[in-house]
């Protein structure tokens, strides 16, 4: 009972698994969709017509290629046996008489299905709608010379000389190799084909693969090349460009592409027809089909010069950059084949520097490039020269071509005063009127924070009116000639800078009258006595007032230096002024009395 319940069991499995395989069986046009209605023309291979795909294809699979139930003209021997026994039985060397017209067919290779299409054909014999034209027409021997029994079958002409008797192919300074060396065979079938002009292949890279290596490696592929339409670009026979082209390159891609010139400035590969510089008209790994990759200007730096050599580097110039981030590969309307102009283009990443009222002409006409390496520079901020001194007096005059330098100017910190970009002052100063000077010159903000200040310095520029801010051929960068010794033998030249606001008649006259001076006892001129000396015992002005600001009158110092070793000794002015006039007592002499009203004789 056990044995029998088993065998039930065992076979229900069968039945439901023999069920479920037959369920599962598929046609093979579930797969192979696209050959069914190629497969229905006229005349069908009986093997197809009756067996369908399995009276030649193994279902499962072998050795063979195409699953195939055997190789080459083998396969067609497994049922044309009538008349090809013979054929096949001596050394495949006999004569096919009925079939094929006495001539020897088999030797060298021969496949059946060179001329017989395997599947189906809307022509008797199964033999492919396209044929040569003396082929069809059963004429042989306009091709071939009459067969001699056992021996190759010759041609009439040798290599193209026999196909240029009817076709006629224009040829021009580059030719098709095939073509130049009478090969048309390699491309066309003399006799008959599926593929329509004669070829060997389909019309597409297919036929161009017989020869010539796979042109689809890259990740990428030019559309043509995509779809296998060689002949979209080259022509098949000949041309009068290179690489068998169509049209000249550039002519060739604007037959598709938009055109890449015109806007003024182009860039010279478009501008001189060959795209190809730039990019692979086939495939590349690379977007939009270039050569080599933008990525840190590779594909610039092929034809340009690394610009990337400098330390300090233009972020899209640096290794992971991208020319193209600035620069229009094709054409622009803009200079250096800039996307924008370069005003507009540096200000896309960078702060604008042209808000303040006075700017640096180069960044008032945006040439950033005037004073910045758009690539790289040794330099930092990519700056065309080392330091502020030497990149400015690559278009500023030299400012220390003089005596005395300014000290901001001696160590090239030119950008110490001034803003390389703009500022709301003038001249592009950091700051406006005096408080340009005490940015540096703190001490001296103190010191004219006094009673009496000298009358320049209340001015706006004060400081200006009698310094120079680059550098000057007088002591202290002053802007006119001032002594640098407390004692020299007077000549009025030598007080130049004095003299632009004061009149030299307080030290040219020995007696003066009316308002050049207080300084005087009478008609007596003691400024006279004081500076219109020689022999070293000229004073200078500065000796007792203080060109900048006091708390005395007429901007006395306390004290004036006397003695040798630079004058560090100081003398008390002793200035006082009382119901009698003035008076001085300075330590080298007794008290002095002084005024307009005085006689002379008084002392």
């Amino acid at each position: 009972m056990k044995t029998l319940t088993i065998k039930i069991l065992l076979l229900i499995i069968f039945f439901i698994t023999f069920n479920t395989f037959a369920e599962e069986k598929k046609d093979c046009y579930d797969c192979h969709k696209d050959l069914k209605e190629k497969f229905q023309k006229k005349y069908i291979h009986k093997p197809l017509a009756k067996n369908g795909c399995t009276g030649c294809h193994k279902d499962h699979g072998n050795e063979n290629k195409l699953m195939l139930k055997a190789e080459g003209n083998d396969l067609c021997y497994l049922c044309h046996d009538s008349y090809e026994v013979e054929f096949k039985k001596q050394s495949k060397l006999a004569v096919i008489k009925l079939s094929h017209f006495n001539l020897p067919v088999g030797r060298d290779k021969s496949q059946c299905i060179e001329c017989h299409d395997p599947h189906s054909s809307d022509e008797p014999k199964l033999i492919y709608s396209n044929q040569h034209k003396p082929f069809a027409e059963k004429k042989c021997l306009e091709c071939h010379e009459k067969p001699v029994f056992w021996q190759p079958v010759k041609f009439v002409a040798e290599g193209s000389s026999l196909c240029i008797k009817c076709h006629k192919i224009q040829e021009k300074s580059n030719v098709h190799t095939p073509v130049k060396e009478g090969k048309c065979i390699l491309c066309h079938d003399p006799h008959t084909s599926k593929n329509k002009f004669m070829l060997r292949a389909e019309y597409n890279s297919k036929l161009c693969a017989l020869c010539h290596e796979n042109k689809t490696k890259g990740e990428i592929n030019h559309s043509p090349v995509k779809d296998g339409d060689c002949m979209a670009c080259h022509a098949v026979h000949s041309s009068d460009n290179a690489n068998h082209l169509k049209e000249k390159v550039n002519t060739l891609c604007y037959s598709c592409h938009d055109k890449m010139t015109g806007q003024g400035v182009d860039h010279s590969p478009v501008a001189e027809e060959d795209c190809t510089v730039c990019h692979n008209p086939h495939s590349s790994a690379n977007d939009k089909l270039l050569i080599e990759t933008k990525v840190g200007g590779k594909l610039c730096n092929n034809c340009h010069e690394d610009k990337t050599k400098g330390k300090f580097k233009h972020v899209p110039a640096d290794e992971g950059g991208d020319c193209m981030v600035c620069h229009d590969p094709h054409t622009s309307k803009n200079k250096f084949l800039l996307k924008k102009t370069e005003k507009e283009l540096c200000y896309d990443c960078h702060e604008n520097k042209t808000s303040k009222e006075f700017k640096h002409l180069p960044v008032d006409k945006g040439e950033c490039h005037k004073c910045h390496d758009s690539h790289s520079s040794p330099y930092i901020y990519q700056l065309r020269n080392e330091n502020d001194k030497r990149l400015c007096y690559m278009c500023h005059e030299n400012k220390e071509k003089t005596k005395y330098v300014h000290t901001p100017v001696a160590e090239g910190n030119c950008k110490g005063c001034h803003d390389p970009h703009s500022s709301d002052v003038k001249f592009q100063l950091k700051a406006k009127g005096n408080d340009f000077c005490y940015m540096c010159h703190q001490s001296k903000k103190e010191e004219f924070d006094k009673k009496v200040v000298h009358k320049p310095i209340k001015e706006e520029n004060g400081c200006l009116k009698c310094h120079m801010h680059h550098g000057s051929p007088y002591y202290r960068n002053l802007r006119g000639e001032y002594p640098e010794e407390h004692q020299v033998d007077y000549a009025p030249e030598k007080f130049g800078l004095c003299f632009m606001c004061h009149d030299a008649k307080i030290t040219t006259y020995k007696f003066i009258q009316g308002k050049e001076s207080d300084f005087r006892r009478g008609e007596l001129n003691l400024h006279f006595l004081h500076v219109n000396q020689q022999k070293k015992r000229g004073r200078k002005c500065t000796v007792c007032h203080s060109p900048h600001a006091t708390d005395n009158y007429r901007m006395l110092y306390d004290n004036v230096p006397f003695g040798v070793d630079n004058f560090r000794y100081k003398y008390p002015v002793g200035f006082s002024q009382n119901e009698m006039g003035k008076s001085c007592l300075p330590g080298c002499h007794g008290r002095k009395y002084y005024g307009p009203d005085m006689p002379s004789y008084m002392k």
